[in-house]
């Protein structure tokens, strides 16, 4: 199982509309590729309007080779940004507002993220997913080629902790749901959560501030209950019309996963990479996204999409990786513990033996067609050589192990 690095438009990918780059994963002994799917490749002229040519092309490529593929929807978020929403949507402020970060002067600005707030874009991106489902499930349903799917890439909000909007503004102002607070005091799971946020009430009047303090914390807590609830309402939407397993992944906080030095995906990686790393450094809310589903976020987004995602899952570059194995696997007695995106050079391949011992349904390293399949492929071909192994013991408790080279730097 791997990822394509391209962060493109996934039908039109050229390596996977290069025959070589389809039987080079397969010797390689991956089994699966995830890949996107945008929104502004499948509605790209006017709403309502929908083409699925591509899609379709490499649907029916990854079958004819015996792969199984895990789509990821760019819809209105990816990496915190609506990069990839049609023409019409980047166009139309009015119908479609943006959120808005504060700055040191006290002034406003206005970031290409289009709101959570907004029920004009819900509803568009709904529509649009519940098309590309109902489309799957049309080519697809009888053959199984398309096991899962992503509903959005690493959602929240970067360059503030919360939207700045005048409509955020007024959610703020109101009082948090008491059914939420009730889940929060009485059905928490994730230990990251009870860390730092001890005392919730079952109930009554509350503030954001009032039960998660006057700092960045209320303002977090506050992003994840929306965006949250925004992916709920597309998911759902989707998942009526064609219920396969859905699933939301994480850009980690600082914090649980102790950053340090080497933050690119690959050695000797740098660009928009090792910037985004950079980023992740912080440990404030809005350095990284504010609202995703971070450890001590997820109770918040168990509570909004407990019916209609499966299981939450981390992208995990440094630091710590068992602790971020460990987050995700006590987020609920029944998430599946399933990694996404990872490194792609020999010390992150290196991890897939944690991840698959700690009964992970996939691993998944970062930029698999462009990357060096040597590397990768060596831990793979052993993982299918024993996978008879694996897969007669799922249900027991067990500790994967592996080796690093003697001179090899441990990355904190």
């Amino acid at each position: 199982m791997a990822s394509l690095s391209s962060t493109g438009k996934y039908p039109s990918h050229p390596h996977l509309r290069n025959h070589s780059t389809w039987l080079s994963t397969g010797r390689a002994n991956i089994n699966t590729l995830l890949g996107s799917v945008t929104w502004e490749a499948i509605e790209p002229r006017e709403q309502g309007v929908f083409d699925f040519a591509g899609l379709d092309r490499v649907v029916l490529d990854a079958r004819q080779h015996g792969l199984r593929l895990v789509l990821l929807w760019f819809g209105s978020y990816k990496n915190c940004m609506s990069t990839y929403v049609p023409r019409w949507v980047k166009t139309d402020h009015e119908r479609f507002p943006r959120c808005q970060v504060g700055q040191a002067d006290g002034t406003r600005r206005t970031v290409e993220m289009v709101s959570p707030f907004s029920r004009e874009v819900r509803e568009a991106d709904a529509r649009a997913f519940a098309e590309l489902m109902a489309h799957i499930r049309a080519i697809d349903e009888r053959h199984g080629t398309v096991l899962m799917v992503q509903v959005k890439n690493e959602p929240g909000l970067l360059g503030d902790s919360r939207d700045r909007s005048a409509v955020a503004d007024d959610g703020f102002r109101k009082p948090i749901p008491e059914l939420l607070l009730k889940h929060l005091s009485t059905s928490t799971t994730q230990p990251a959560f009870r860390e730092r946020f001890a005392n919730i009430p079952d109930g009554g009047c509350h503030s954001w501030k009032d039960v998660f303090g006057q700092g960045t914390a209320a303002n977090e807590a506050f992003m994840a209950y929306h965006m949250s609830t925004f992916v709920s309402e597309v998911a759902a939407a989707g998942r009526q019309v064609y219920p396969l397993p859905m699933f939301v992944n994480a850009w980690l906080n600082a914090d649980r996963t102790s950053y340090g030095a080497s933050l690119e995906k690959g050695e000797g990686e740098g660009g928009a990479d090792a910037a985004a790393g950079a980023v992740s450094r912080a440990y404030s809310a809005g350095r990284y996204p504010s609202g995703g589903p971070v450890p001590h976020m997820l109770d918040i987004w168990r509570y909004s999409c407990a019916d209609v995602l499966d299981f939450f899952s981390p992208d995990i570059y440094a630091g710590d990786y068992a602790l971020c194995l460990q987050d995700y696997q006590s987020a609920h007695a029944s998430n599946v513990l399933f990694v996404p995106e990872q490194r792609r050079d020999a010390y992150g391949c290196r991890r897939l033996w944690l991840a698959y011992a700690s009964r992970a349904l996939g691993c998944s390293p970062f930029g698999i067609d462009t990357a060096d399949l040597g590397v990768v492929g060596r831990e793979y071909r052993l993982l299918a050589n024993i996978q008879h192994l694996l897969l007669t013991t799922r249900a027991e408790d067990r500790l994967g192990f592996f080796f690093d080279d003697a001179d090899q730097p441990v990355a904190q």
